[in-house]
Order: C-alpha cells, then sequence, then structure tokens
C-alpha cells in the first residue's frame, strides 16, 4: 500500500479545486468548415497495438488506492461542506466512464471513446487515478487519436492538444513545488519543448495558452 501524505492529498485536491474554477469555461480555437466536417466523418485507423494502450491505459487508471482516494475525500469535506461527496460522486462517475472506454475500444467506436474522453477531461483531473504517469498515458491517447484527423504539429492539431500538455505541465510542477522533489517528472523538459513548438506553430496566440 503506498503511503498516504498529506501534501500528495493537497495536490489532488488543490489541482480539483482550480479545475472547479475552469470547469464549463473551456476555450476553444476557431475551426473552419471543414476542419468540423473532417473530425464529424472521421474513420480511425487504429492499430490492435494501440488499441490495446488505450484499454491499458484506462484499466491503470482504475488501480488507485483508495485509502489515497477516501483521505481526498475526506481533505475536500474539511475545506467545504459537500466538497467530500462531491468528489466521491466524481470518483465513481469517472470510474463508471473508463469501464465504458474500455467497452468501446473493444467494439472498435472510438469516435464514442474520444467523445466521452474530452467531455469528462476536467473530471478526469479530479480523479485520485490521475497521477503524473496515468495522465501522460491519457495525453498519448489523445494524441494519437488527433492525429487521426489533423496533421501531426499542425496549427489544428495542436488547437485540441495544447490544453492537455499545458495542464500536464501544471501538474508536474505543482507535484515538485508540495513534495520537495528535486528535479522535475523526466518528461518535463520534453513538454516544455512540445508547448514551445505549439506556441511557434499557433503565433504565439494566448488564446490557446490554457489547459482548460
Amino acid at each position: 500500500m503506498r503511503k498516504i501524505t498529506f501534501l500528495a492529498i493537497f495536490a489532488v485536491v488543490g489541482l480539483s479545486t482550480w479545475i472547479c474554477l475552469a470547469d464549463g469555461k473551456e476555450t476553444k480555437g476557431e475551426e473552419t468548415e471543414e476542419e468540423e466536417m473532417a473530425e464529424e466523418e472521421m474513420i480511425p485507423q487504429i492499430s490492435p497495438e494501440d488499441s490495446a494502450m488505450f484499454i491499458e491505459v484506462f484499466e491503470t487508471y482504475l488501480d488507485y488506492d483508495m485509502d489515497f482516494a477516501n483521505s481526498s475525500m475526506k481533505y475536500a469535506e474539511s475545506m467545504r461542506k459537500g466538497a467530500g461527496k462531491d468528489y466521491h460522486k466524481s470518483r465513481k462517475h469517472i470510474d463508471s466512464m473508463f469501464h465504458d472506454c474500455i467497452e468501446l475500444v473493444k467494439l472498435g467506436d472510438y469516435d464514442k471513446m474520444l467523445e466521452l474522453l474530452e467531455t469528462e477531461r476536467l473530471n478526469i483531473y479530479r480523479h485520485p487515478g490521475n497521477s503524473i504517469d496515468n495522465e501522460i498515458g491519457l495525453v498519448t491517447v489523445f494524441a494519437k487519436m488527433y492525429n487521426q484527423i489533423y496533421p501531426e504539429s499542425t496549427d489544428s492539431f495542436y488547437m485540441k492538444m495544447l490544453p492537455k500538455y499545458q495542464f500536464m505541465k501544471t501538474h508536474i510542477e505543482v507535484k515538485r513545488a508540495l513534495t520537495d522533489e528535486e528535479e522535475f517528472h523526466p518528461i518535463y523538459e520534453e513538454i516544455l519543448k512540445i508547448i514551445d513548438n505549439a506556441h511557434e506553430v499557433l503565433g504565439n496566440d494566448s488564446t490557446y495558452d490554457k489547459w482548460y
């Protein structure tokens, strides 16, 4: 059983508070009619290897420490009455969503899978299974899916992916600050490079410089 620390719980609940403030305010870039049609008519060419990877990612989100989840719920309740109940309800909802995503992958319904992940993305960030390593897997799923619609590293691709990279950057920075780790997560430098490249492609437009 992993050791439960106050700082780890604070990191989860603290990030959740930021997410709550952003909920319902997700900024989306302007899309052309052709891009919208392309997304609607998407026929993903997902390999068996990628399908297996998707399922593995979703299963890792379901394999979390219940002691940690319960401690986070109690801490949330101590910060605001009713917050613990909301945390528990959201956790169960996302558990169910990941089970649905696993079934959708098995059925080959990747469009619906992607729709579910996008709809619940901010709630996933609140989930106790959203460790940095698990989030890397989730971002990989998003990237592989959107690369089926848009060429990688184009403005359309980054309009979809930059918010995910921005949140991962924030997640890594908050965890390091709260746990006094000497080094950033190994993927941190790569994430910075991706974000810099995204800004270059998007013309440094601050419209896209958000994770929500």
